[in-house]
């Protein structure tokens, strides 16, 4: 990136690609999510679909160059889920220790 504009320098191809693939996979999941509402006019994006426009758009040779990328951002919405589904736990259990006098 260096060679197009000196600006670049202090953007590190490593992290750019990162950051990218988890943007792109960010909007996937917004378009898909627009796509359940009748009156949208998105379309439902498959994963071969994601694969192949990922491909693309990184100038990889094939689909599985993104494989990578595809896996860290389900590891992080599933981390982000259990996370979720464990504060919602502790919250009743605190709730229910309140509602015995536990306190």
């Amino acid at each position: 990136m260096k060679s197009v504009d000196e600006r670049f320098k202090s953007i590190h191809p490593h992290y750019f690609r990162h950051n990218w693939n988890q943007w792109f996979s960010e909007i996937i999941d917004k378009n898909n999510d627009l796509s359940k509402d009748p009156n949208s006019n998105r379309n439902f994006i498959s994963s071969s679909e994601e694969a192949k426009s990922r491909m693309y758009q990184m100038g990889h040779t094939s689909e599985s160059s993104a494989k990578p990328y595809v896996e860290r951002h389900i590891r992080n919405k599933t981390n982000k889920l259990v996370l979720e589904e464990q504060e919602e736990l502790q919250r009743l259990i605190i709730e229910s220790q309140k509602n015995r006098g536990y306190e």
